[in-house]
């Protein structure tokens, strides 16, 4: 790369920790970023790049002409937190209680905001166009939200790049797998419906507590004797509420879930297992139920093409060890995954250290020591497909 594009990077670092840090201290949950689309707009409102009015209110799409007119590739960030309490201890620990940037999407945010005002900077050396989405609502499925405004139809995109940050990996290392990379999602929700009692009397009710328990203990069975041990697929209940007090048996009981899978056969195959599990068990317990399922995200499927490229340019940009193929898919999820269902393009990763705690943690938080490199992949990438 340019040794002047590499030293304009490293001139704007400082400034981008910094922004980084300010969105980690005021982390918004999902369709709730207003203040973090405020931020970028302000940032990127001093370059040439067109930012376009919001299509869900928080979102920031903006395109950026180059020096010479060629195909489109559109980069794209997420901006929303998590549901957590920050236990990081860091001096810009999230203020706002229950809230915080335990998947990144600070990191994320701040490396396209690099990477537009570089390129912005050096826009006469692209054939193209870039755009930029910075995208409200990823824990929630906003993607899909935002793709259904046909936001990629003018001009449609030749490829399209995502980089998440990845702990456990070396700092600064890009890596990805080309075709399934990451797992397809299914949120669901179980209301156990029977009939309330005094605590003394349970025979004249209908224990959905009891019920609700046997159901999360009978759904692990699903995986083990539906799915065939080639196959990865998870069940997983993360919620359980019922009842108000310690002698009053409820009327009903309600779980939240999701599941995981790779192929679209082995996701059917674990709803209709759960459905059966939870009907043959209400029905031994004389309980009735409703069960709802939505598929939050499809798999990530990776173009192998683009990948290769971006091995490529990693290892121009950080030598051999600045590459890494993964050598399986993820069972985490990624609404990215919708973006790939129509255009092609990768979501890449970028290592923020081996020994920083995991994704959805309360003591995760995106390295800055990784922003520079996050930044020097999306402007090779983007400099090599529009040159």
């Amino acid at each position: 790369m340019d040794d002047g594009i590499v030293s304009e990077v490293d001139r704007i670092i400082p400034e981008i920790v910094a922004l980084r840090h300010e969105i980690h201290r005021n982390p918004e949950l999902s369709m709730k970023e207003f203040q973090t689309s405020d931020r970028v707009r302000n940032l990127l409102a001093d370059t040439t790049i067109d930012l376009l009015p919001p299509y869900l209110e928080t979102d920031v799409i903006g395109m950026l002409e180059g020096g010479n007119a060629g195909k489109n590739i559109t980069l794209r960030a997420d901006m929303d937190a998590l549901p957590l309490d920050e236990k990081t201890g860091a001096s810009y620990q999230s203020r706002n209680p229950g809230v915080m940037h335990a998947c990144g999407h600070d990191g994320h945010t701040s490396m396209l905001i690099g990477a537009a005002r570089v390129l912005d900077r050096f826009r006469d050396r692209l054939s193209g166009t870039v755009r930029f989405v910075f995208q409200p609502g990823e824990e929630i499925g906003g993607g899909r939200q935002l793709l259904a405004k046909n936001i990629l139809s003018d001009p449609p995109p030749a490829e399209i790049i995502a980089l998440h940050g990845s702990p456990s990996h070396p700092l600064g290392r890009i890596s990805a797998r080309p075709g399934i990379a990451m797992a397809a999602c299914d949120f669901f929700n179980i209301e156990v419906r029977g009939k309330g009692s005094h605590a003394a009397r349970p025979e004249e009710g209908i224990d959905t507590v009891l019920t609700a328990s046997r159901i999360v203990d009978a759904l692990q069975s699903v995986v083990s004797r539906s799915i065939s041990a080639f196959k990865p697929g998870v069940v997983s209940i993360c919620h359980i509420e019922s009842g108000m007090n310690c002698n009053v048996l409820p009327d009903d009981a309600f779980l939240e879930g999701c599941i995981r899978y790779l192929e679209p056969e082995v996701g059917e195959t674990l709803r209709t297992g759960i459905d059966r599990i939870i009907k043959g068990t209400c029905d031994a317990m004389g309980a009735t139920y409703v069960f709802n399922c939505d598929q939050t995200f499809a798999a990530t499927v990776n173009t192998p093409e683009v990948v290769a490229r971006g091995a490529r340019v990693a290892r121009d940009l950080f030598g051999c060890t600045g590459w890494h193929e993964l050598p399986e898919p993820a069972l985490g999820s990624e609404d990215f995954s919708f973006f790939l269902l129509e255009h092609p393009g990768a979501m890449f990763r970028v290592g923020v250290g081996e020994d920083v705690p995991a994704l959805h943690n309360p003591g995760y938080d995106f390295t800055d020591e990784a922003l520079r490199a996050g930044i020097l992949f999306f402007v090779g990438m983007t400099m090599d497909l529009l040159s």
